[in-house]
């Protein structure tokens, strides 16, 4: 006679095939994102003797290189924490490049506090918070979703600026690349979907 119970090993096979359906059924995106962003990869653009000079590298711009960010797509805001090699310097920005499924919007957080978010439509949204620690070589930024139209999904690119001696230096690092692009060409991530 048979024994009707399952065996042990028709057991394990069930639980693993419910796994292996479980996973594939997961979201392709998550809410939350973390760039780790090389060192000493901060490059300077001089246009005071050739407007179309190359940029060049400038390791030694500690307060201008982006070391890490985490980006988390939340249910009522979008976040982004930056981190730097060296102290935040008051001649600062931190550049926020995002691609909703709507529009593109580009945010300019400066270290005392004024922040700007610019699209075709809109200059500025009430809500919108930043803050610096130099001690900590930290940036916290908070967008309410809805001034981006609340979207289902973002795609953030995080990028530094930094003035430098004279007015036609600035000092750029972009989180995502060892080195940078072009000038204000930030490359996005993935789509993170709302959490």
């Amino acid at each position: 006679m048979v024994d009707p119970r399952p065996t042990r090993v028709a057991r394990l096979l069930a639980g693993v095939l419910a796994a292996a359906l479980c996973l594939g059924t997961a979201p392709a995106f998550g809410a939350k994102e973390v760039i780790k962003d090389a060192r000493n990869d901060v490059m300077l653009i001089d246009t005071s003797a050739d407007p179309n000079a190359a940029p060049t590298p400038a390791p030694e711009q500690a307060g201008s290189d982006i070391t890490r960010a985490v980006i988390a797509h939340r249910a009522h805001r979008l976040v982004a924490r930056v981190h730097w090699r060296g102290p935040v310097e008051s001649k600062q920005v931190t550049i926020v490049s995002i691609k909703t499924p709507r529009g593109s919007y580009a945010g300019i957080f400066g270290i005392a506090g004024h922040s700007e978010l610019l699209n075709q439509a809109q200059s500025s949204c009430r809500g919108m918070r930043n803050s610096f620690d130099s001690a900590k070589s930290l940036a916290s930024i908070s967008i309410p979703r809805r001034c981006l139209g609340n979207p289902r999904w973002v795609r953030v690119g995080v990028g530094a600026l930094g003035k430098g001696t004279s007015r036609n230096q600035i000092y750029q690092d972009d989180a995502r690349r060892d080195g940078i692009k072009g000038f204000f060409e930030l490359a996005n991530g993935p789509r993170l979907r709302k959490g």
